[in-house]
């Protein structure tokens, strides 16, 4: 029996010292498989990302294509993907390329990473308004600098006609070398701001395009601060708790939205088209809606602080437990007989507001000088009339 349990013994350990090896070699092929997987698919990814800026329009085109197939949620890469395809799609000038990343990046269903997508290309629109002021400048440095070197070129040129000494023309090839510079940096500052001022109504537009595709599902908290909307289309959205401050949503046109419980601060409406979008319970200061026509709009609950509607049409909108109201706010305004105050003689006090009442008020309002300009064009006729 002793013999039988050592013999036992002996095979069940010469069975264990065969199979340990056998599969920590097993395990460690499998985890060299993993990392070589892992390390290939990293590379293929990488390279999609590369060639997605190639000069070759049709890889880029390709690369827009296939990089799709990472925004699946369960995807390593997923998250950035969507950052470099956001910020991609708002600088690539094929129309076809661009068409293919908006396609890919219209695969998200899902409201946090949407909204990524859209906060992503708000702060593209926020560094392209920094880059403006600067490349400007910039710009403005060149045009001086270059004209400078014109004119002392010139200066040296008619100096030639009584000096043609050796030391004025080393100065004058040396002026002209300077020059040649400095236009070549003007020239480059030129194209680069040509460059951003394209890119500037871009990427509002793919901004209007991705808030359009978020029907059906609330996106909140977003944040419009020197954001450009000007002459785009927005319809059906849930923007709740959004902050909109220091931008223009003029001349386009929003419907059947809600904007309730926002922030909107020193924000143009101006010649926009408002139907059925509800700003309730807001807080909205130095913000102009001049010229716009509000069909059914709802401020119900808001609080106004310097908000202007001169010649706007207001049929139909609520005002209902605003404060912050003023008769002069609202001169030259239309169908106000047609909008809803919790004060009945509202509208009576709107139709007895004069230019000097209106005048005055602006110029002792909190606006700053471009609004307060902007106001006082209207003097008596609306845009509509001319």
């Amino acid at each position: 029996m002793a013999k039988e349990k050592k013999g036992s013994s002996g095979l069940l350990l010469g069975i264990i010292t065969v199979f340990i090896p056998l599969i920590t070699a097993i395990v460690t092929l499998n985890l060299q498989y993993v990392a070589d997987r892992d390390t290939s698919s990293d590379e293929h990814y990488r390279k999609l990302v590369s060639q997605l800026t190639s000069k070759n329009k049709n890889e880029r085109h390709a690369a827009a294509v296939s990089i799709g197939t990472y925004l699946n949620k369960e995807d390593r890469y997923f998250l950035e993907t969507i950052d470099i395809l956001a910020t991609r799609v708002s600088s690539e000038p094929n129309y076809n390329v661009r068409n293919s990343i908006i396609a890919s990046l219209k695969k998200i269903k899902h409201e946090p990473e949407y909204k990524q997508v859209i906060d992503r290309l708000l702060t593209i629109v926020r560094n392209n308004f920094i880059q403006d002021y600067q490349m400007k400048n910039a710009l403005k440095q060149a045009k001086w600098a270059y004209d400078t070197a014109l004119e002392e070129l010139r200066i040296l040129e008619d100096q030639l006609d009584e000096d043609t000494s050796e030391s004025l023309l080393i100065d004058l090839e040396r002026k002209k070398r300077q020059l040649s510079v400095k236009e070549s940096e003007l020239v480059h500052y030129q194209q680069e701001y040509e460059e951003l001022k394209f890119n500037i109504p871009m990427v509002s537009n793919m901004i209007s395009i991705f808030l359009s595709e978020s029907k059906g599902f609330q996106i909140n908290g977003l944040d419009f601060f020197r954001t450009d909307m000007n002459y785009v289309v927005l319809t059906d959205l849930l923007l709740k708790n959004s902050k909109i401050k220091w931008s223009t949503f003029s001349t386009n046109t929003m419907t059947d939205s809600v904007l309730d419980s926002s922030f909107i601060e020193r924000t143009y409406f101006s010649g926009s088209g408002l139907k059925n979008v509800k700003f309730t319970n807001s807080k909205i200061r130095t913000t102009l809606f001049t010229d716009s026509k509000l069909h059914n709009a709802d401020f119900s609950g808001s609080t106004f602080d310097d908000v202007y509607f001169a010649c706007a049409e207001l049929q139909g909108t609520r005002f209902q437990n605003v404060t912050g109201l003023k008769p002069e706010h609202f001169f030259n305004a239309r169908n106000f007989d047609q909008a809803i105050f919790d004060d009945v003689d509202f509208a009576n006090k709107i139709n007895e507001v004069t230019l000097d009442d209106f005048q005055s008020t602006v110029d002792n309002s909190a606006l700053d000088s471009a609004y307060r300009g902007h106001l006082r064009k209207f003097t008596g006729t609306c845009s509509s009339d001319e």
